[in-house]
C-alpha cells in the first residue's frame, strides 16, 4: 500500500468488508492504513447494530498469507478477522465436498488393526462402512459435529480411522482427533470409524473444510474498531504478533480481540507481543480453540472459556487473568493449561498448573513456585507471599506447602488470614513459615484449619465458636510464638453463644516471647467445645492468667474442657480468672507422665 489510506465511504447496512484474502497463496497486504465509517456511518437505518461492517479479512484456503504494518481504525464493526468463507465466484465453498453424515451407524465394537476385521469391545465403539468418494485424492478429511456451537462428542477426542478401497479390503488404521485434518490413504474408498468410548454421539460427519492455514497479522494497529478490534473464527497455524488494540470493543461483542465463532476449528494458534489499553470492557478473550500460546502479551486482561483446550499462557505482563477452567471433572474438555513465567496483578487460574509467575495480589488456582501479593483459593506450593497489606485475600478452600509468608521491610502491621467459613479439610497448612506479625483470623469465619510443622513468629488465633461438630482447627509440631495479644482469642461477639469451637496442639512448643500478662485463651465470644494440648511445650510467664473472657453471657459456655496433656505449666500460674471460675460448665484438666 506504501503508505496509503483505504478510506470507506458513508453508507447504510449491517454488512460490509473492506479488504479480503480469500483463498490465497503467499499473498501480503503490506504498509498503509484501513479506515471505516464510524464517524459518518448510518447506524438509525442500518440493522443488528451494524456489527458485520468489516475492516480486513482472511478467508477460506488461504496459505502462507498476511496483513502486516497497519493501522485498522475508526471501523464501525470488526476492525478484522478470519474464518471459512464462499469464494467471490461462489466456485469454492466452505467444504471441499459436500458433508457426509455418519449418523446413528454406530455399534459397540472395535476393529483389528492388522486385519481389519471386527473385534468385540466392552468400551468402544465402531461405525458401519461409510463412503468417502473423493477424499483419496484431496488427501485429507476430518470427522467431526459440523459448524453451529460444535464441541466435543461422544466423550472422547480420540478416534481411529480404518480404510478400505473400492472391494472393501483393508489398507490401513489412522489414529486422528476430532475436528483435525487426518491424512487419507491412497485408493481410499470406503471408511470406518471408531469412538474411543462405548457411549457414541449421532451428530459425526465428514468433510474437509477450506481455512486459513499458516496464515498472519503482523504489527497492526487496532483504533477505535467499535465492536471487536479481532474477531479469529475457524483457522490453523495462525500467528498474531505484535498487534496493539487500543478503543475496541464498544458495542456488540465487545471485545478488543474474540476468538469465538470458530470454535473447535480454532486450532494451533500463537499470540504474541500483544498490547491492549484503553478498551471499555474485554481486551483479550477466547471462547474456545485447540492449543492456543499466549506469549509476552505487554498489558491487557486475559479472560479464557473453558472449551479453550491446552493453552499456554508465558511471558506475559497483565492486570489479570481469568481461565474458566481446571480440574478432573472438566479435563477431557479443556486438557492441561500451563501458565508460567508471567506479572500479574491478580486473577485466577482455577485447577490449572501455574509456575514461576508473579502476582501482587492474590492468584487462585494450582500454584508451584510463585511469588504473590496475597492468598486467594487453590493449592499453593513452594510459593512466596511477600507481605504488604494487613488483609491477605478471603480464603474458601486453601492448601499450602512449604510456603513463605515475608512482610516487607516497611511493614509492621500485623497481616490477616482470613478464612471464610471453610469447614473439615478445607484448609491445610504443611511446612509454611509465617514471618513477622500475623493472626489466623475469624474475619469471615474461621471453623476449621491443619497446620502441620508450621512456625509462626508472632501470631494470635481468633477462632469462630459456632463451627460444626465435625470441625477442628489443628496445630501438630508446629512452634508458635506470641506476643502481646492472646494466643487464643474466641470470636465473633461477646454476645455470641458458641456452638462448637474444637482446637488441639500436638507435639507443638509455644512461646509467648514478651511476658506478656494477656491470658492464654480470652474468651470474648463463649466457647463450647474444647481446647486440648498434647505433649506440647509452653513458656508462659508464671504471672499468666490460663483462661478468662468478656465479663457479660458467662453463663453461655455450657460444655467447655480445656485440657493439658503432658503439657505442664508454670506452677504458678492461675488456671482460670476469678470471674470465670464460677462456671461449673469450663473444666480444665492437667495430665502429666
Amino acid at each position: 500500500m506504501n503508505g496509503s489510506t483505504l478510506k470507506q465511504n458513508q453508507f447504510t447496512g449491517n454488512k460490509s468488508l473492506m479488504v479480503e484474502l480469500n483463498n490465497t497463496f503467499d499473498s501480503h497486504v503490506i504498509n498503509g492504513i484501513i479506515e471505516g465509517d464510524y464517524f459518518s456511518h448510518d447506524y438509525i437505518g442500518s440493522t443488528n447494530n451494524s456489527e458485520w461492517v468489516m475492516g480486513i479479512s482472511i478467508g477460506g484456503e488461504s496459505k502462507y498469507s498476511s496483513y502486516e504494518n497497519l493501522i485498522i481504525k475508526d471501523i464501525t464493526g470488526y476492525g478484522s478477522g478470519n474464518g471459512i468463507a464462499n469464494s467471490p465466484d461462489n466456485k469454492l465453498g466452505y467444504t471441499y465436498l459436500y458433508p457426509n453424515s455418519v449418523g446413528n451407524s454406530f455399534k459397540l465394537g472395535d476393529i483389528d488393526r492388522s486385519t481389519g476385521l471386527d473385534t468385540s469391545s466392552t468400551n468402544r465403539t465402531t461405525s458401519s462402512l461409510i463412503d468417502i468418494s473423493g477424499y483419496s485424492s484431496i488427501g485429507y478429511l476430518s470427522i467431526n459435529a459440523y459448524l453451529g456451537y460444535q464441541g466435543l462428542s461422544g466423550g472422547t477426542w480420540n478416534i481411529i480411522c480404518h480404510f478400505y478401497n473400492a472391494n472393501k479390503t483393508f489398507i490401513k488404521s489412522i489414529d486422528g482427533y476430532q475436528y483435525r485434518r487426518i491424512a487419507v490413504p491412497f485408493n481410499s474408498k470406503y471408511i470406518r470409524i471408531t469412538l474411543l468410548n462405548s457411549s457414541y454421539p449421532t451428530n459425526l460427519s465428514i468433510q474437509y473444510f477450506r481455512i486459513p492455514t499458516h496464515c498472519s497479522f503482523k504489527n497492526i494497529t487496532f483504533n477505535n474498531c467499535r465492536c471487536v478490534g479481532m474477531a479469529q473464527s475457524a483457522m490453523k497455524d495462525m500467528l498474531v504478533d505484535k498487534c496493539d488494540f487500543s478503543n475496541c470493543g464498544q458495542s456488540s461483542a465487545r471485545c478488543a480481540y474474540d476468538a469465538e465463532d470458530g470454535w473447535d476449528m480454532m486450532q494451533d494458534c500463537t499470540f504474541k507481543s500483544l498490547n491492549f489499553s484503553n478498551n471499555p470492557l474485554n481486551d483479550f478473550l477466547t471462547c474456545a480453540g485447540h492449543n492456543f500460546i499466549i506469549d509476552g502479551q505487554i498489558q491487557g486482561k486475559i479472560d479464557i472459556w473453558e472449551r479453550t483446550r491446552s493453552l499456554i499462557v508465558k511471558n506475559c505482563i497483565t492486570p489479570s487473568i481469568i481461565l474458566q477452567s481446571g480440574g478432573k471433572d472438566a479435563i477431557v474438555t479443556h486438557g492441561i493449561y500451563r501458565v508460567y513465567n508471567n506479572n500479574f496483578i491478580s486473577g485466577s487460574v482455577n485447577n490449572n498448573l501455574s509456575k514461576y509467575n508473579t502476582c501482587t495480589n492474590s492468584l487462585n488456582g494450582v500454584i508451584y513456585n510463585s511469588i504473590l501479593g496475597g492468598v486467594g483459593n487453590g493449592v499453593y506450593k513452594n510459593c512466596t507471599i511477600k507481605v504488604s497489606k494487613v488483609l491477605l485475600g478471603y480464603m474458601k478452600k486453601v492448601s499450602m506447602y512449604n510456603c513463605t509468608f515475608i512482610p516487607d521491610s516497611n511493614f509492621t502491621d500485623r497481616y490477616s488470614l482470613s478464612f471464610s467459613s471453610g469447614h473439615l479439610n478445607d484448609y491445610y497448612f504443611e511446612n509454611c513459615k509465617f514471618n513477622g506479625k500475623s493472626i489466623l483470623n475469624n474475619h469471615l469465619y474461621f471453623y476449621s484449619g491443619y497446620f502441620v510443622n508450621c512456625i509462626f513468629d508472632d501470631t494470635t488465633i481468633a477462632p469462630n465458636v459456632f463451627a460444626n461438630s465435625d470441625d477442628i482447627i489443628s496445630f501438630k509440631d508446629c512452634t508458635i510464638n506470641y506476643k502481646s495479644n492472646n494466643l487464643i482469642f474466641y470470636s465473633p461477639h461477646a454476645y455470641s453463644k458458641g456452638t462448637f469451637s474444637q482446637i488441639s496442639f500436638e507435639n507443638c512448643i509455644i512461646n509467648n516471647l514478651d511476658n506478656t500478662t494477656n491470658p492464654l485463651l480470652y474468651a470474648l465470644a463463649k466457647p463450647n467445645g474444647f481446647c486440648k494440648f498434647k505433649n506440647c511445650i509452653i513458656n508462659i510467664p508464671k504471672t499468666i492468667t490460663v483462661f478468662d473472657g468478656y465479663s457479660s453471657n458467662i453463663d453461655y459456655i455450657e460444655n467447655f474442657l480445656l485440657e493439658f496433656n503432658n503439657s505442664p505449666l508454670p506452677n504458678e500460674v492461675k488456671l482460670i480468672s476469678d470471674s470465670y471460675k464460677s462456671n461449673s460448665n469450663i473444666k480444665i484438666n492437667l495430665y502429666y507422665t
